[in-house]
């Protein structure tokens, strides 16, 4: 087998592409780039957009954001994720994990704007408060200044309920113990499952489970690639 012969004129041609490329890349391009490789730079730069209140870097914040890259590499097929109270977890896991999910430039069975999302906690309204809060991440000046060329949200499926992305991906607002028949998820979030009183009952409990183990567990859209 003979070896491939470098060509200088051919080498030489192929930097100056690449050269030309990077010249051309803004300065937008390139953030949108860090932000998309860092889930934890993303949640700092987006945080005003999400809470008033300033941004605090913490080793829960970090730790959280370092194992939802691995969930979004394929690296952790279930992750549980026990967190003190009041240090962002709903933020960063309901809220801005699936607006960088739909973010992203390549696209996996787990990254891209085609993803589909099924979100579930205790209670309707905490379900559509972060679903609320998530969409306006996406249509914050912030995120449309950098991704708003990807995707855009749907006309004609754009509630607090329930809105998809222009390209297939859809992010649902589900109460636990509430149906999923004719829903389909890509990656479930399921945050705050009890509330602190249903927490102390075994019959709340036991309906957590079962919502979890007989109902969630079979709207997965791949189950092969998701077991």
């Amino acid at each position: 087998m003979l070896s491939p012969v470098s060509d200088p004129l051919l080498d030489r041609l192929d930097r100056e592409i690449a050269a030309r490329k990077a010249a051309q890349a803004s300065p937008l391009d390139e953030e949108a780039l860090r932000l998309e490789e860092d889930f934890r730079a993303f949640i700092e730069a987006a945080w005003s957009s999400v809470d008033p209140s300033p941004y605090q870097s913490n080793w829960a914040i970090d730790g959280l954001a370092e194992h939802l890259e691995a969930v979004a590499n394929g690296e952790i097929k279930r992750l549980l994720v026990n967190y003190p109270p009041r240090a962002g977890k709903t933020s960063v896991a309901s809220v801005m994990f699936p607006s960088w999910i739909w973010a992203q430039r390549q696209r996996t069975f787990l990254k891209g704007p085609q993803v589909k999302f099924i979100c579930g906690s205790y209670g309707h309204s905490l379900s559509l408060l972060n679903s609320n809060n998530c969409r306006r991440l996406i249509t914050s000046p912030f995120y449309q200044n950098l991704w708003g060329n990807r995707y855009s949200l749907r006309d004609d499926q754009n509630t607090k309920l329930m809105f998809d992305s222009s390209v297939g991906g859809s992010r649902i607002a589900a109460s636990v113990g509430g149906s999923l028949l004719g829903l389909g998820y890509d990656i479930c979030v399921v945050d705050d499952p009890h509330d602190t009183a249903g927490i102390e009952s075994e019959t709340d409990r036991e309906t957590v489970w079962r919502w979890f183990s007989e109902v969630s567990s079979t709207r997965k859209n791949d189950q092969k690639t998701l077991q």
